[in-house]
């Protein structure tokens, strides 16, 4: 009982300070904020849906009684434990977790998992707060500008009670926590604190400034140098106690030539390499939409490498996104990519593989703001970012605005100069050493 009152208390707090705009420099005032952020977990027009609270609620309430495989043993001597939004990936975090803390998790907890049923005593709660709240919510949702704000946080409220359920019964100390980018991290982060437990953020190697501007947690793990840049300068919302640095969340699935030497002298066959972010596709699911163009702007990019290697007399490869490999999506991206191939300079990589081995196949990579591409200069590779429309990404001052563009006039001079480079040459001219691994 107090551990639920405890934690209501919480968000009530949280919610009020927001409301009222109270100690804005607090930690609960920032954890409250972060509620209001987008989320990925539904399409971008549920928040236009008037019947999104319906949707939410009926979700949860079936869920609540179903038993899900939330926890995940793995050691029994450790206090330590994985969190992250599913299982699909337990191997890669354990090593990940393991190489760059030199810990061993005891489990892994999945958040999308996290409503299921638990104890009878939880599932009663949950059933008397969903009936008791639903009109109220329901009435707050239709008049609100973003109709899934409130019914999604019920959820998250749901979901939080579950996680520290799951740290106490299984007494856990420390967590990792991944995956920080959804709303409801430093909500989380903040109340697990309270409960005694040592939380460590590992945010990815994605900017912060997209999501994570605001972040708490008694230790956040770098997974990309110029993210130190970032968490200096919004110091003002870091709720931080301590910093490591780390590496590219993936970086244990590179293949291993790539990890011996910051100079790869293997003669790249291709010129130019474009690497998708799959905006076009994600607009046709319905994917939550950043407010950049960047749909658009990918596609600006393509044309203008297609028109710039066709001057040129260049090599354009084109390497998908995950998402565009699926088989389910296989016919919707030849027929999206159909009228870019139809050049004889112009290829696709081959959508069987990652499209990191691929990496030392061309001189320089290319791309809006792809994820991969901070694996790809973590891991000594010439490359161009072009995030079009994007005013706070990257920091004037920082080392990354170096090989930063922000129109195609810069995109092809910025290829005019680095295109001579070596890679050597491109990293001291650009300032990018700092961005290079320690083993490097």
């Amino acid at each position: 009982m107090m551990m639920l009152f405890k934690i209501i208390t919480y968000y009530k707090i949280a919610n009020l300070l927001v409301i009222f705009g109270i100690k804005k420099n607090s930690p609960l005032y920032c954890a409250g904020k972060s509620l209001s952020q987008i989320t990925f977990r539904l399409p971008n027009d549920s928040k236009n849906d008037v019947f999104i609270t319906f949707r939410i609620f009926k979700r949860v309430l079936f869920n609540l009684f179903i038993r899900k495989d939330v926890f995940f043993k793995l050691n029994q001597d450790s206090h330590s434990a994985i969190f992250d939004v599913n299982h699909n990936a337990i191997k890669l975090r354990v090593n990940y977790v393991k190489t760059y803390s030199g810990e061993d998790s005891s489990s892994v907890i999945s958040k999308n998992d996290l409503i299921s049923f638990l104890s009878v005593y939880l599932t009663m709660f949950y059933v008397v707060f969903l009936f008791l709240s639903f009109i109220p919510i329901f009435l707050i949702s239709l008049v609100s500008k973003n109709k899934l704000h409130y019914p999604l946080m019920i959820q998250e409220f749901f979901e939080t009670i579950q996680l520290v359920y799951l740290v106490k019964k299984y007494h856990i100390s420390k967590m990792h926590y991944f995956s920080i980018y959804e709303r409801d991290s430093n909500m989380c982060a903040f109340i697990l604190m309270k409960f005694g437990v040592y939380i460590n953020k590992i945010p990815s190697e994605v900017p912060l400034c997209f999501f994570n501007k605001e972040i708490i947690a008694d230790e956040l793990s770098f997974c990309f140098a110029y993210q130190i840049e970032e968490f200096d300068f919004y110091n003002k919302t870091m709720f931080v106690k301590n910093t490591n640095l780390w590496a590219p969340e993936q970086i244990l699935n590179a293949p291993k030539r790539f990890l011996t030497a910051v100079e790869n002298y293997k003669n790249p066959n291709y010129d130019i390499g474009f690497f998708s972010s799959g905006n076009w596709l994600r607009a046709q699911l319905g994917d939550v939409d950043m407010g950049h163009n960047d749909k658009d702007n990918e596609e600006l990019i393509l044309r203008g490498l297609i028109d710039y290697a066709q001057v040129n007399n260049l090599k354009l490869r084109v390497f998908l996104h995950p998402l565009e490999k699926k088989s389910q999506y296989k016919l919707a991206s030849e027929l999206y990519y159909k009228e870019y191939l139809q050049f004889s300079n112009v290829s696709l990589a081959d959508t069987s593989t990652s499209s990191i081995d691929g990496f030392d196949e061309i001189n320089i990579g290319v791309s809006l703001y792809s994820t991969l591409m901070f694996e790809r200069i973590y891991l000594g590779f010439k490359t161009i970012l072009a995030p079009f429309d994007y005013d706070d990404f990257p920091i004037k001052q920082s080392s990354l605005n170096q090989i930063c563009v922000h129109n195609m006039k810069q995109l092809y001079a910025k290829l005019d100069v680095n295109l001579k480079l070596t890679t050597v040459e491109f990293y001291e001219m650009n300032h990018l050493k700092s961005y290079l691994p320690i083993l490097q």
